[in-house]
């Protein structure tokens, strides 16, 4: 008997909700914290997606001398700065869903690039970067995390010439093979692996072992647009893709920072794979920049580049090169990067199904739903 005077009550909460959040949806902000931000078990597998992007088997081939990673890598960061000028500048069309083309909320094209996941006690935040300011990229190689620029502040935020994108990706390699037996074992992105809780205690364990350099390693890490893993393996198989883009297959979990809203994974065969932090972003919008990338072939950059004699090899800078001994020196915290490394890699077999649109109306698992439209 009491239900109406309820659903009454509820109403005019609920609409005084919607009142004080006029500039963005009433559920939003409630979505994303109770739903994502304060969930406290790893994102890895539990919330974050992954795509395998469609491979470039027409234009990218075997040049001496040039990884197909590389190759790949440079073409996928060309595209992803023509993407992100669109996003930056408001260009981006307008997405849409169904037959009648619904327009769709663009909020989370905002959290795209330049964002990263945050870990605190009982409810992350997420923190995002201005563009404006920042024009690198995250490039990491066996372990080890590099800043790279790859835009160009000086001609309208237009990205870097593929040759110089491969060329900073080769330097990104030859710094990691040189630091690699000093830097053996100090693979701080695993961390990022954990349980919320635990990670934000290790993080705050960081800045107590690094300081002030720690803190602006972090700072130089959150705030790159994306982060471009630069993987050993050479997955082949539907399986052996899905175990690399989704957790990282083999060593390759070492290159991930899994709080950043982008991780692109490119193989040494040139297969290349997208993984979304999924805080602030569904999938869709990803989808778009995903296409774009995948349509943006390494053979028609090439015939398209400007004048190659104005390459040339950006700025890269070593993360945690100043910290690194600190890190290395500090037993507890090598027993945490060591413990999670034990307890969240040892994943072995994934059942993977390809399933499409007709299939998922059959077994009536629409997405997001719990029974049939």
């Amino acid at each position: 008997e009491s239900f109406p005077q309820e659903a009454l009550k509820l109403q005019e909460r609920l609409e005084a909700r919607r009142d004080e959040t006029s500039d963005s949806s009433w559920l939003q902000l409630w979505w994303n914290q109770e739903g994502y931000l304060k969930y406290r078990e790893p994102v890895v597998i539990n919330v974050s997606y992954f795509f395998n992007i469609k491979h470039d088997d027409e234009t990218l081939k075997d040049v001496e001398g040039k990884p197909l990673g590389v190759m790949r890598g440079a073409a996928a960061l060309v595209a992803l700065g023509q993407y992100r000028k669109q996003v930056c500048s408001g260009l981006t069309p307008q997405e849409t869903i169904g037959k009648k083309n619904i327009p769709l909320c663009s909020t989370a094209f905002k959290y795209m690039f330049h964002g990263c996941r945050i870990p605190k006690k009982d409810q992350d935040v997420y923190k995002m970067y201005d563009p404006s300011l920042y024009k690198h990229c995250i490039v990491a190689v066996k372990g080890q995390f590099f800043a790279m620029d790859f835009v160009d502040a000086e001609n309208n935020d237009e990205p870097l010439l593929l040759e110089s994108l491969e060329a900073g990706l080769m330097k990104c390699i030859a710094l990691a093979e040189k630091n690699r037996n000093e830097h053996h074992g100090l693979d701080l992105g695993v961390l990022t692996a954990d349980h919320r809780d635990k990670w934000a205690e290790n993080r705050e364990r960081l800045l107590q072992v690094g300081g002030e350099a720690m803190e602006k390693a972090l700072r130089k890490l959150e705030s790159g647009a994306i982060v471009l893993c630069l993987d050993d393996d050479d997955p082949i198989s539907l399986r052996q893709l899905s175990n690399t883009f989704w957790h990282g297959y083999n060593e390759s979990h070492i290159n991930r920072w899994f709080d950043k809203s982008i991780n692109l994974m490119c193989q040494s065969n040139g297969k290349l794979g997208f993984l979304g932090e999924h805080s602030m972003a569904d999938a869709m919008p990803a989808v778009g920049l995903c296409e774009f990338i995948a349509e943006t072939k390494y053979g028609n950059l090439v015939n398209t580049s400007r004048d190659k004699s104005s390459a040339k090899i950006p700025a890269v800078e070593n993360i945690f090169g100043e910290v690194m001994d600190l890190v290395a020196k500090n037993d507890e915290m090598m027993s945490c990067i060591e413990e999670c490394k034990h307890e969240k890699f040892l994943l072995t077999d994934l059942n993977i199904f390809c399933i499409d649109d007709q299939c998922i109306s059959h077994l009536l698992a629409f997405p997001n739903e719990n029974s049939s439209p």
